[in-house]
């Protein structure tokens, strides 16, 4: 090939790649306006139903009952009733979960979600979720994986 072809030739790739970059820039429809499920913190009592599928599950107290009950949180899960709004983001989740002490280290939940495509799945609702729950739990739990 001589020289006057290979340059034709990468003019020719850098126009291409430069018409595809401002197309998806100025003329791609943004995938990111897509409602997201938003995270509400909510403390409600357990339904009955709720009740019984978490045994040994202390009921959900006032701050200062937690505070006090925090040296026997080690013996017994936490248990926490999360409220998934619209726009509310898995990273969001998984603060939420590390600040009531489901969670020891979010990061280990936003990986989780991402690892297994699960941020596109979760559900809005209101779930019970305890700190004896696997991230496996965790996630299908929001997902409603089946």
């Amino acid at each position: 090939m001589s020289r006057n072809v290979l340059q034709t030739f990468a003019a020719g790739i850098f126009m291409a790649a430069a018409i595809l970059s401002v197309y998806h820039f100025f003329f791609e429809p943004e995938k990111q306006k897509t409602s997201k499920p938003k995270v509400s913190a909510v403390y409600t009592q357990p339904a009955k139903k709720e009740e019984a599928s978490i045994k040994n599950t202390p009921p959900i107290k006032e701050k200062q009952e937690v505070q006090n009950s925090a040296d026997s949180a080690k013996s017994a899960p936490l248990s926490y009733t999360l409220e998934v709004k619209q726009g509310m983001t898995s990273g969001q989740i998984a603060d939420l979960l590390q600040q009531k002490g489901i969670l020891k280290d979010k990061n280990e939940l936003v990986t989780y979600m991402d690892k297994h495509h699960l941020n596109e799945k979760i559900q809005l609702g209101t779930y019970v979720l305890t700190s004896s729950m696997t991230l496996a739990q965790i996630g299908s739990t929001l997902a409603k994986d089946s």
